[in-house]
């Protein structure tokens, strides 16, 4: 191809190659060269891009998955961006750029929404384990701090009925004893919570009984659990941590004793009398020292659940419960007995009597 200028004229033309044929280029009506973008077939944007010095829009993209997608910009020409997970759910921006969020956390492997209240605060709950009837129990705050002002050595399951700390005075106690000098008093000296305990003294013979009795009435589900902390001087007699459960057709009784002359852990058996338990031999104590006992019973199967003694956990569940046909009204009592087994004065000091239901198997 030729091209062919006046003899006047200075002049030359550029040739392009495209594809395999050769074209000129061509310049605008004022001689200005100028160019025509186009993209690449591999790219698939369609049509020309428009680019001179006066006009400098531009469209940006990016892929979305094998499509191609246009970057758009607000009314000022701000780039607009819509964060958002992978599966689609996106976070919302408003006018004043603050990001709306869903917290979520994980419990076993499933996400849960966290909540706020209505003044945009995380809502949080202390949550101990289901209760008796399979629900999840919230703490509030007081419950909270009714339990960080409760007893400090106490088995934590299960959910409090009543307790006492001997803080306000003997309280709701009922006594029963058999025996010619018995006494109890509040104590301000010997002590494992706010300031007092129950100084239980004995100078009579062997046989005398004291019952501090604790009862509450039908308010109550599932287990039962009775504990008490005690403390003794000589070492001389019998402590028993006793359940009466009384369920509208039922009566069931049952009980874990430590027998310190023999230092043993005996059981309430269903023929009324103390039977060794598996696992309770050699169990010593020092004088004055706090030891803890608890027992705990189902009155659904009319069996034991469990004992503790200080540090020691055992397996009752396989033991039945006395008990017998009563029409009585529903209620739990709990009783701490004490026992002496020789002649003499014993002192027992007692303390933290605390009453529990829900508790779990």
């Amino acid at each position: 191809m030729g091209v062919e200028f006046p003899d006047f004229l200075r002049g030359i033309a550029l040739i392009g190659k495209y594809g395999t044929t050769y074209l000129p280029v061509a310049v605008d009506p004022t001689g200005q060269l100028y160019i025509v973008l186009t993209g690449a077939p591999d790219i698939t944007i369609p049509g020309t891009v428009n680019v001179d010095d006066l006009n400098t829009v531009k469209q940006i993209q990016g892929t979305d998955g094998a499509v191609y997608r246009t970057a758009k910009v607000d009314a000022s020409g701000q780039f607009i961006m819509v964060p958002r997970g992978q599966s689609g759910n996106y976070m919302a921006i408003d006018a004043n750029g603050f990001m709306t969020a869903v917290l979520k956390g994980d419990y076993g492997g499933t996400l849960y929404t966290i909540g706020l209240d209505n003044e945009g605060r995380i809502t949080a709950y202390l949550v101990d384990d289901v209760d008796a009837f399979g629900k999840i129990n919230t703490t509030g705050i007081a419950e909270l701090a009714a339990r960080l002002g409760s007893p400090v050595r106490f088995d934590r399951r299960g959910k409090v009925m009543e307790l006492e700390t001997f803080k306000d005075g003997i309280g709701r106690l009922q006594f029963n004893y058999a025996g010619a000098s018995i006494a109890y008093a509040l104590n301000p000296v010997i002590f494992m919570k706010d300031g007092y305990s129950l100084m239980c003294t004995i100078a009579g013979g062997a046989g005398d009984t004291l019952e501090n009795i604790m009862e509450n009435g039908g308010n109550w589900a599932g287990k039962l659990g009775f504990s008490w902390n005690f403390r003794v001087t000589n070492k001389r007699g019998l402590a028993k941590c006793r359940i009466a459960v009384y369920t509208g057709s039922t009566y069931y009784y049952g009980g874990l004793c430590y027998d310190q002359d023999n230092e043993k852990l005996t059981y309430l058996h269903t023929d009324a009398t103390e039977h060794d338990l598996t696992g309770g031999s050699n169990v010593k104590v020092s004088a004055n020292v706090w030891n803890y006992i608890k027992v705990v019973v189902d009155p659904s199967t009319g069996k034991y659940v469990r004992g503790i003694f200080n540090n020691n956990e055992y397996d009752m569940s396989a033991l039945s419960l006395m008990n017998s046909a009563s029409t009585d009204a529903k209620r739990f009592i709990g009783y701490a007995k004490l026992s002496w087994t020789a002649t003499g004065t014993e002192i027992y000091y007692l303390d933290n009597l605390v009453a529990t239901n829900a508790e779990p198997a």
